[in-house]
């Protein structure tokens, strides 16, 4: 979890040493160039992509206790009328608080002294509390409190709102909750926000009903469930499905379940191709795929459509949606995006897609 301060950063691994210094210097101008694409990016995609009264998909649906997603709903409209700006979507709080508790779990009170399931810090937010003392919340409690899920959420409405969402700046808004008051100072210090704020706004796209799969194969669509089917397990370094996976080995177990064999490590994946070309739109079911300042291969995802991947990030992370930008050279946390494959277009699922584990 990472809320208010606290953060979680990404682990890589590889290397190329051929042109090291001409490569690292190049994909430090991406990143910074990322950066600012990313971060524009959450300053409109309140606007654009999370609708206030966008219909749960069926992942929502099977993910989201119905009491919690009721709550989520009732706070966003509560968190909207009182700032009287652009409306916060209970998907996004649902997203915040899916990637502050590892899944919809209450949790106690962290290192760093967040408490329960939106892992807030009460000496800075006790106002947004103090705000529902007269507020009847379906299943709060009797003073409200940090503690009690549905207060939390009321709360985190009302920080968010104020924080940045009703100027239309999610990217802010997720960046103070976050890393605290340090966002507005210095970003490049709050390591990890980055990462945090892609999870979170992937997760809100994929509780929205609505998806683009147009194009996608039946093999795609497929891979696709089965990645699904994995979201909350945990990352374990070289993890193939036993205990947990690592992004490479969540792709090639994916894959397998349509009887498509990929290669083990995310730089031979991508030399397997067949390489999507950058002016051609992305289909669910491809392969995407990050470098490291170095040049090397060292992330892979599977695409889920509205920018959004399916994938194993790093120690200590969950398998989960990540938002990322598109654009060759965007930065994702400390790599950039290169391209896609499609491995599986050209395939015809078998009768069985449950892989072994």
């Amino acid at each position: 979890m990472a809320a208010q301060g606290k953060s979680k950063k990404k682990k890589s691994f590889g290397r190329r040493w051929a042109g090291r210094l001409i490569k690292l210097a190049a994909a430090l101008v991406a990143a910074a160039i990322g950066l600012v694409l990313i971060l524009a990016a959450g300053a409109m995609y309140g606007l654009d992509q999370l609708a206030s009264a966008a219909t749960p998909s069926a992942y929502a649906r099977a993910t989201i206790p119905a009491k919690l997603l009721l709550t989520f709903k009732s706070a966003a409209q509560y968190a909207t009328v009182q700032s009287g700006g652009e409306p916060i979507s209970w998907s996004l709080l649902a997203g915040v608080a899916y990637e502050e508790s590892g899944g919809f779990i209450s949790r106690g009170t962290s290192d760093a002294g967040a408490v329960g399931l939106m892992q807030m810090i009460p000496s800075a937010n006790q106002s947004y509390l103090d705000d529902l003392a007269n507020v009847k919340i379906p299943g709060g409690a009797t003073s409200p409190s940090f503690s009690n899920a549905p207060d939390a959420i009321y709360a985190a409405a009302l920080k968010l709102e104020a924080d940045g969402v009703a100027q239309g700046d999610l990217s802010q808004a997720l960046g103070l909750y976050n890393c605290g008051s340090d966002w507005l100072h210095d970003q490049r210090s709050c390591i990890g926000t980055v990462g945090y704020v892609s999870a979170v706004l992937g997760y809100a796209q994929a509780f929205q009903a609505g998806y683009d799969t147009t194009g996608a194969t039946q093999t795609q669509l497929a891979v696709l469930a089965l990645a699904e089917s994995e979201l909350g397990t945990p990352y374990v370094w070289g993890g193939e499905g036993a205990t947990g996976f690592d992004c490479s080995g969540l792709v090639q177990w994916s894959f397998a379940g349509v009887g498509v064999a990929l290669p083990r490590v995310a730089q031979d994946q991508y030399n397997a191709g067949p390489v999507v070309s950058s002016v051609t739109p992305l289909t669910p079911g491809d392969l995407v795929f990050f470098a490291d300042a170095n040049g090397y291969i060292a992330h892979v995802g599977i695409y889920a459509g509205n920018d959004t991947m399916i994938d194993a990030p790093h120690t200590g992370a969950f398998v989960r949606y990540d938002q990322f930008n598109p654009t060759p050279g965007a930065a994702w946390g400390d790599e950039y995006y290169v391209a896609a494959t499609d491995p599986g277009g050209a395939f015809v699922v078998p009768a069985s897609t449950q892989p072994a584990r």
